[in-house]
């Protein structure tokens, strides 16, 4: 297949996507990816069609649909163990992609390092994503633009984001 009409690589089985679907104390936590957000399913098409499709290998990207995400959401929550709901980082994390998801937003989850981090930042201006994390052994970071001005507070963390997903 022509790398340029390739496809939106969308999990067609979350049960066959076990490797995206990580989790650490029940929660998702795909320890080694990257998550990307967008506000709607045209938006992900755009960054897909202008920029992810051939910066990635094939192997190394799936993406979720909003009611795909709402059942890795909800599976999180009825499956999070004492440790993981005190803990509560990882399920604040949940709230906010339920969030987005709740909202029609739909998801690319990467194999963290497959692009370097300067053709990271130039993909993630075109278009913005509402929210990227990067997800590691022990931490969850969010990547973001070196514009910090968007930057506010959020019951759902700290150095959250302002989201318009209308």
């Amino acid at each position: 297949m022509n790398q340029s009409n390739r496809p939106i690589p969308y999990a067609d089985n979350l049960d066959d996507s076990l490797s995206i679907l990580n989790t650490r104390h029940g929660v998702f936590y795909p320890t080694g990816y990257v998550v990307v957000c967008y506000a709607t399913a045209e938006q992900l098409n755009t960054a897909w069609q202008e920029s992810w499709h051939d910066a990635l290998p094939g192997d190394d990207v799936s993406a979720l649909r909003a009611d795909q995400m709402r059942f890795v959401c909800d599976r999180s929550d009825e499956k999070a163990t004492t440790v993981g709901t005190i803990v509560g980082a990882e399920l604040k994390q949940i709230d906010i992609l339920r969030q987005i998801a709740d909202q029609g937003g739909e998801f690319l989850i990467l194999s963290d390092g497959v692009i370097d981090a300067d053709r990271l930042q130039e993909i993630l201006r075109n278009p913005p994503p509402v929210k990227t994390l990067r997800y590691g052994l022990l931490t969850i970071e969010e990547l973001v633009e070196e514009d910090q001005s968007a930057i506010v507070d959020n019951p759902l963390g700290q150095n959250e984001r302002a989201r318009d997903i209308d």
